[in-house]
């Protein structure tokens, strides 16, 4: 007869191995990628938006995959935030869409929407947390299920504060799921 350290040792390897052979939903296959132009930081701060949004759908081979934009929130690294700077919103061209993660078609997108129309004057640096990531992508935009394909993408605009030392103000920010 076995110890019972030598029993509670072979549960745990029978459990282990149990555990380790269990099959997993096929979304939980995807795996996301985070942007490297953009910074992220780890920290307990991560939510930098309000959580109001009206979200506006899309449907059809134009849009991604469901599955794929909701294995991104599943995959970030979180808790934390990514630091949108002047120099990255630049960096993604006239449309100005910040790329902070992709999963298969999917990609998940951020922009500061333009409101003082000084052209790249208004550009200034802003955070968005894994928070905000979990709550739009995850909660907020499969509530249609892509109308039977499985396919919708899904954006609105809400708002963020500012990293401006002393301002503390806020900004619109859009932000959209779409084709990676």
């Amino acid at each position: 007869m076995p110890s019972p350290i030598h029993a509670l040792v072979l549960a745990l390897a029978a459990l282990a191995t149990t555990t380790l052979a269990t099959p997993t939903p096929a979304d939980y296959h995807h795996t996301a990628t985070h942007s490297k132009r953009v910074t992220y930081h780890p920290s307990d701060r991560h939510d930098y938006c309000g959580e109001v949004a009206v979200a506006r759908y899309t449907y059809g081979p134009a849009a991604p995959l469901i599955t794929d934009c909701q294995a991104i929130p599943r995959a970030h690294p979180g808790p934390g935030y990514w630091s949108i700077t002047p120099a990255d919103t630049l960096a993604a061209g006239g449309d100005r869409w910040v790329r902070l993660a992709t999963s298969g078609t999917c990609a998940f997108e951020v922009r500061a929407e333009r409101r003082t129309g000084q052209g790249d004057k208004d550009l200034f640096e802003w955070n968005f947390g894994t928070n905000d990531l979990n709550f739009y992508s995850g909660r907020v935009g499969w509530g249609k299920e892509g109308k039977g394909d499985g396919r919708e993408a899904v954006a609105s605009t809400v708002g963020c504060i500012t990293t401006r030392v002393g301002e503390g103000r806020w900004v619109d920010v859009g932000w959209r799921t779409t084709l990676a």
